[in-house]
Order: C-alpha cells, then sequence, then structure tokens
C-alpha cells in the first residue's frame, strides 16, 4: 500500500498510462499544446475496411513517434461491436501492444472510442 500524497509508480505502468491518455486525447483538444492526441472520433461512424485499419493504425504509430516516443508500438488491433460500450451503441476498440524503447518488455493498452 502507498503511503503519503504522492504514490512511486514503476516506469511501465507510468508508460502504459501515457499511451493512454495519447489514445484517449483528441487531436485540438489541449488547448497549449493543439496537435497533441490522436483524431481517432472521425473514424467513429465509418465502415470498418482494411483501408480504415490502416489509417488507424498508421495514425497511432504517427503519434507515439512524435508525442510519445520512448514507447515502442509493437502491434495495433482494432475491433468493432455494436456493443463495445456496452450500450448498443456503435464503437471502435482499440488494443495497442507496447514496450519500453530498448526493452523487451510487452503490455497492452486497450481504449474503446
Amino acid at each position: 500500500p502507498a503511503k503519503g500524497i504522492f504514490v512511486k509508480t514503476n516506469a511501465f505502468t507510468l508508460l502504459r498510462s501515457e499511451a493512454s491518455q495519447l489514445i484517449r486525447t483528441e487531436r485540438g483538444e489541449r488547448v497549449m499544446l493543439p496537435n497533441y492526441g490522436l483524431s481517432l472520433k472521425k473514424y467513429l461512424f465509418e465502415p470498418l475496411s482494411e483501408d480504415l485499419i490502416e489509417s488507424i493504425t498508421e495514425e497511432i504509430y504517427y503519434g507515439f513517434a512524435t508525442y510519445l516516443p520512448k514507447a515502442t508500438v509493437r502491434d495495433v488491433q482494432v475491433q468493432e461491436g455494436d456493443t463495445v460500450h456496452g450500450l448498443g451503441l456503435p464503437g471502435i476498440k482499440i488494443k495497442v501492444l507496447i514496450s519500453p524503447a530498448n526493452s523487451l518488455d510487452i503490455g497492452s493498452v486497450e481504449v474503446k472510442v
């Protein structure tokens, strides 16, 4: 159990948190960093095709290379489902396998858009 005001986390937990924040932030959402984030919401109501999956994957690779270079993207998985959010609404589920640069440790970050 953590004690005190500040909780220490290991480097990999911090990296997963930063990756999740990057994926969940829409480009233009942050005032002082208008280019930070990924533009994933524009894909939300498009039919899931190979071209769309490729566009989402390119967006993720570009975002990580630009704003989170200390992480290496190992794999990107995109799924579609009518009940991704559990409410019967359309959505996209993205799973990104990442590892710290120069490391063999791999972890995943799952985000529903």
